[in-house]
């Protein structure tokens, strides 16, 4: 945990965006709308600024959402849990979760 000056605690906002390929898909619009939903619906003191873009043509989705917390792991921690919720609430799965981190990740929607 950061403390400033007179001794408050400062909070760390990190920015994390994690680009997928979505396969198996039968509407990935409506799909994608559902997470983004979802992803809005978690938005909080801890959460924020939630975005996605998406090409349907390639399937190609790219989520971005802002951890906030007093330590840096945490932000990043809470981002990362918040984008994987917002796609398992939209019964979307995410094999292979934590081996993935820059690279795309394969998305299968059910």
């Amino acid at each position: 945990m950061l403390l400033g000056n007179e001794g408050e605690i400062v909070m760390i906002a990190v920015k994390l965006t994690k680009g997928f390929i979505v396969h198996d898909c039968a509407d990935l619009d409506a799909h994608t709308d559902m997470v983004m939903e979802a992803l809005i619906a978690l938005e909080s003191e801890s959460v924020a600024d939630s975005d996605m873009d998406v090409t349907l043509t390639t399937g190609e989705v790219t989520i971005s959402v802002v951890g906030i917390s007093g330590r840096l792991e945490d932000a990043m921690a809470i981002a990362d849990s918040a984008i994987r919720t917002a796609i398992h609430a939209s019964n979307g799965s995410t094999p292979d979760w934590q081996e993935v981190s820059s690279e795309s990740l394969r998305l299968v929607s059910v």
